[in-house]
């Protein structure tokens, strides 16, 4: 529609994943860098996150025309699959034949004999997965076990997962930590800045054959205050603004018109850059209230005309009647559309309030981010959102480290450690509180900086049993500490068996984690009711801590939580 107004060969803020459009931030560019870099490495899994609409996907498929031509390419889009269906989707992107209703074993043989005969010719295999934060732990599991098959130079399979932050958190967890320790290349793309978000906007329409200088600086400055610098809400917002131009007539943009654009696209709302959701400004209490006000105003214009009739004659007052007899209908229609939108009000109000019956008024709902930063404030560590790189890589120069969870009230009151809950509502949404303590049924949680009062019931309704975890870990630790290992965190873990035995031990750096240790650990596992395999994981480690030490935060009683 506009495209020929401005004279443009194609509509530059297209949301399709065009890699004629991608924009090489200098972040971008990292992040193609590292997907090249991992492709070539010779197999295991390259890894890319990043919020939604900041350019994953386009990345990607710039990576696709710049893989050499001896490589072959399984690309799944949709992973909300089971492990058969998933092989079997990779097998149809690689033209593998296999039998009809085949099983798991099946799809993996006939995909192991494919990878054998492509890499005696000579051709590399990736397996692309966008979406992958939608997995689960057994599919991915599954895909670990396909690069098992390996030469003795490399891996037979190289595997990309594409995926939002969610994904970073679901490969923190203990039952994948073979697969997070084949990751041979990862990158966390992040919205743009300000100045790139200019660059950005300028980069598209001159790709788009226009050179001028459409948007102002006011303009690109509400577009950025707007957006957050993401990209595909960029997109949204001057795709929308070009065509509020176009109607105007106007060959520039200003920041009106990008306020008008985002009203009609985005309810006018800033999209801040930790924000986790752009919410309407114009939800459906605010057209009741609207119509509620055009009705009432409606009333005394009609009363001033009823006051008008009765002065006329006859006509006039049957013509009154038939007004009467009209507005009835009418305040009738109104009536039965001023329910609806009462249900619809309450329907679009449960999304932030549903999962939140017990939270005062004026109480917004925690982002993970700031609710770690809560968590870490009990450790006494000042962790801001804002910081460049994970919170999780955050904490593990303080020597913490984060886990991902799940279980019951038992396991939380025997870790006896502040976590971040997650409470999931009836529309899905996530909230994250920090739990600070716990007496009987009580609890005490911290939601964006208030602390409330809770009762075990209420919470129960929201939570399935996830949450995130701080633990401080020996000194060095890398990963659960077993048998014929050594080194410093070895040396830590004797000295305070050593000490929960009231021994005084010289411990060397070097000693070994031997059959004696690992029967001592067996011992100490069964008898604190933990998995007794010998192997020191966080859960063991933890207790250990809570058995020796005392400079750490706890689930204290309510009257002590502070």
């Amino acid at each position: 529609m506009y495209d020929k107004y401005f004279g443009l060969t194609d509509k530059p803020f297209s949301i399709a994943p065009d890699p004629r459009y991608l924009f090489m931030s200098e972040q971008h560019r990292e992040a193609l860098a590292h997907l090249v870099y991992g492709v070539g490495e010779g197999g295991g899994f390259v890894l890319l996150t990043g919020e939604v609409g900041t350019g994953k996907t386009t990345v990607c498929r710039c990576l696709l025309e710049q893989l050499p031509k001896n490589t072959r390419i399984a690309f799944i889009l949709n992973p909300k699959l089971s492990a058969t269906e998933l092989l079997a989707n990779a097998c149809d992107e690689l033209h593998i034949n296999y039998s009809e209703n085949p099983n798991l074993k099946h799809l993996t043989d006939v995909l192991n004999e494919f990878l054998l005969k492509s890499h005696a010719a000579g051709l590399k295999i990736v397996l692309m997965i966008d979406e992958a934060q939608n997995l689960s732990s057994e599919v991915l599991e599954q895909i670990r076990l396909l690069t098992n098959l390996e030469t003795n130079k490399e891996k037979l399979l190289q595997i990309i997962l594409i995926g939002q932050p969610e994904l970073k958190e679901l490969l923190a967890r203990h039952e994948l930590r073979q697969l997070a320790q084949r990751i041979t290349a990862r990158y966390h793309l992040r919205p743009l800045t300000a100045e790139e978000c200019e660059s950005y906007i300028l980069h598209r329409l001159e790709v788009s054959g226009f050179s001028d200088s459409l948007f102002d600086k006011k303009a690109i400055k509400e577009l950025f205050r707007r957006t957050g610098g993401i990209p595909r809400l960029i997109n949204v917002l001057c795709d929308r603004a070009m065509l509020g131009a176009y109607a105007r007539n106007r060959r520039q943009i200003g920041p009106n018109v990008v306020k008008q654009a985002a009203s009609e696209v985005m309810g006018g709302e800033v999209h801040a850059e930790q924000a986790d959701t752009i919410k309407p400004a114009h939800t459906p209490g605010y057209t009741m209230r609207w119509l509620s006000s055009a009705l009432a105003v409606l009333l005394v214009i009609a009363s001033v005309y009823v006051a008008h009739l009765l002065t006329k004659d006859d006509d006039s007052k049957q013509q009154y009647l038939a007004t009467i007899a009209e507005n009835a209908k009418i305040a009738q229609e109104n009536k039965a559309l001023l329910t609806k939108l009462s249900i619809l009000e309450a329907e679009v109000n449960a999304v932030p309030k549903a999962m939140l019956p017990f939270l005062p008024a004026g109480v917004q709902p925690t982002s993970r981010l700031i609710a770690l930063q809560h968590l870490m404030g009990r450790w006494n560590i000042d962790y801001q959102p804002t910081r460049d790189g994970d919170a999780c890589d955050y904490a593990l120069l303080n020597q913490l480290r984060c886990e991902t969870e799940s279980g019951d009230w038992e396991n939380l009151n025997k870790i006896n450690r502040p976590v971040i809950m997650k409470l999931i509502s009836t529309t899905s949404l996530p909230i994250y509180g920090v739990l600070l303590a716990m007496d009987g049924q009580n609890l005490l949680m911290n939601f964006s900086g208030e602390e409330i009062v809770l009762n075990k019931n209420q919470v129960s309704a929201y939570w399935e049993g996830d949450y995130y975890l701080l633990w401080q870990t020996p000194p060095n630790y890398q990963q659960p500490l077993a048998i014929w290992m050594r080194g410093i965190p070895v040396q830590w873990l004797v000295t305070s068996m050593a000490k929960l035995d009231k021994l005084d031990l010289i411990v060397p750096p070097n000693v070994v984690f031997d059959q004696t240790l690992k029967t001592r650990v067996e011992e100490f596992q069964q008898k604190h009711s933990l998995r007794a395999d010998g192997v020191a994981g966080p859960h063991t480690l933890i207790t250990l801590n809570s058995l020796t030490k005392n400079d750490y935060p706890t689930l204290s009683f309510l009257g002590e939580a502070n």
